[in-house]
């Protein structure tokens, strides 16, 4: 199976030409055992798309609980905002 996500980006502060300039990190953490344990992380950046999609292949993990963290910086303002994001793999 896959995760399949979408998102938009509000209110991102703009240059003189009108683009965004955007940072975009996933990390991706399994639970064991009571613990986080960081499976990996993708960088994406600069970008000045505000919408952003993405689909991260599950094949490899066994059954458990995940969290997906995303986290945005606009580089033009400083502000970083992120989210966590929970998802279950079934067999």
């Amino acid at each position: 199976g896959t995760l399949n996500f979408y998102y938009q980006v509000y209110n991102a502060k703009k240059d003189e030409a009108g683009v965004a300039s955007l940072e975009v990190d996933y990390e991706c953490f399994a639970r064991q055992e009571g613990k986080e344990v960081t499976l990996g992380n993708i960088h994406v950046g600069p970008t000045s798309y505000q919408v952003q999609a993405y689909s991260l292949p599950l094949e490899r993990f066994p059954k458990g609980v995940y969290k997906l963290r995303i986290t945005v910086t606009d580089k033009l303002s400083g502000i970083k905002t992120t989210k966590d994001v929970d998802f279950t793999v079934v067999p």
